[in-house]
């Protein structure tokens, strides 16, 4: 009886241990969400970016990791233990690999693993460097407009579709960059509302 008595209480102690563990470990998390102060200081390096994709960090449904000088930052989401950072990180070039270990080490602390997506090509030899295996996920098409057109057999799904939007009422214009001003807060009208019911579901 004493030999299972001090295996139990061996046992309970190792559960406490794990739950503590857990929980300290669960404690270090980010919040889901960046703070105004840090949309603010992503917005300003968004905008000398030189990819057009930087500014998915302001739509405000992403955690930031910034550099300690903050002029980098990685934008990312936590899915189970899965840390997934949306791009390469936003900044001066010569800052990336860096912020990259510091979000690998950020990631492994907190008992996560990092995931880098929709990396651009020319950083492929950054990532395998710092260890990170390179797998490839679907394509990206590119379309010449000089030459498009809806016309043919191969395009008359494309064209039915098309056809469909318009009697439906809608319509496609590019917006120049004089007249942007003006339909903003529909834009935000749009986009408050999809983060509402994104936020409801999580």
């Amino acid at each position: 009886m004493p030999l299972l008595l001090t295996r139990a209480v061996s046992d309970l102690g190792l559960w406490l241990i794990y739950l503590v563990a857990r929980r300290r470990r669960s404690a270090r998390k980010p919040p889901l969400r960046a703070t105004p102060a840090e949309l603010e200081q992503a917005s300003a390096i968004v905008t000398h970016a030189s990819r057009i994709s930087a500014c998915r960090a302001l739509v405000g449904d992403k955690s930031f990791l910034f550099n300690p000088v903050h002029t980098t930052f990685v934008m990312y989401r936590i899915e189970a233990h899965t840390w997934i950072a949306l791009g390469d990180p936003v900044g001066p070039e010569d800052e990336m690999p860096a912020l990259v270990q510091g979000f690998q080490a950020l990631c492994s602390r907190s008992g996560g693993r990092a995931v880098f997506y929709q990396i651009e090509e020319q950083y492929l030899a950054l990532y395998r460097e710092l260890g990170l295996a390179v797998y490839k996920l679907g394509e990206e098409g590119h379309v010449s407009l000089a030459n498009f057109t809806l016309a043919g057999g191969d395009r008359r799904r494309l064209r039915q579709c098309h056809h469909r939007a318009t009697r439906a009422g809608l319509s496609f214009e590019v917006v120049p960059a004089a007249s942007i001003e003006p339909v903003l807060p529909d834009f935000k009208g749009i986009s408050d509302a999809w983060l509402e019911h994104k936020h409801a579901r999580e």
